[in-house]
């Protein structure tokens, strides 16, 4: 059996032969999904008799800082969906700003004029990244066209739900029901 070079820093980060594997809490072990290999979980338990955990994302997460190692050592998980026109809704509605629809007469976006085209988990809140992951290319996953002018999207923690309408330069933040 190969030896492992396991590493605990003193904010509980583990680290397996220089990347970031999971972490502890103190009262578990808590290792990234890409790690859940049966001789490293063996090895943790001889040096610990806490539980392990595997979970998906926490590589990500704590690359990004969005693990609080004190009290709450969850992996804070977070919906996101993206919303576009349904096909038979005006084509002038298409991919303009919340001013043009206005102007148009359209009024605010409503969620009855949108269909859900992508829903998924993400780790974090990042509008840049979302638009950076949707809007060059669709992804085979997303039952669109790639994220334009016009799109909604939703973050949700499950129990707070917040909307941004794309516009031409920027999101803004709408109701939508």
């Amino acid at each position: 059996m190969m030896p492992f070079m396991l590493e605990e820093n003193e904010d509980g980060v583990l680290w397996y032969y220089g990347n970031i594997a999971g972490f502890s809490d103190g009262n578990r072990v808590i290792i990234d999904a890409i790690f859940n290999k049966q001789d490293l979980k063996n090895f943790i338990r001889k040096k610990t008799d806490k539980p392990i955990e595997v979970r998906k994302g926490v590589y990500e997460s704590i690359c990004n800082g969005n693990l609080n190692f004190g009290n709450d050592t969850s992996v804070k998980k977070m919906t996101l969906r993206i919303f576009q026109l349904l096909p038979d809704s005006p084509f002038e509605m298409r991919f303009i700003s919340l001013h043009k629809r206005e102007e148009k007469e359209f009024g605010h976006p409503k969620r009855s004029e949108y269909g859900v085209v992508y829903e998924g988990e993400i780790n974090k809140f990042d509008l840049e990244d979302i638009w950076e992951r949707f809007a060059r290319i669709a992804p085979k996953d997303l039952g669109g066209h790639a994220l334009s002018i016009s799109d909604v999207v939703e973050l949700t923690d499950g129990e707070i739900s917040r909307y941004f309408y794309i516009e031409p330069e920027v999101f803004t933040e709408i109701d939508f029901a």
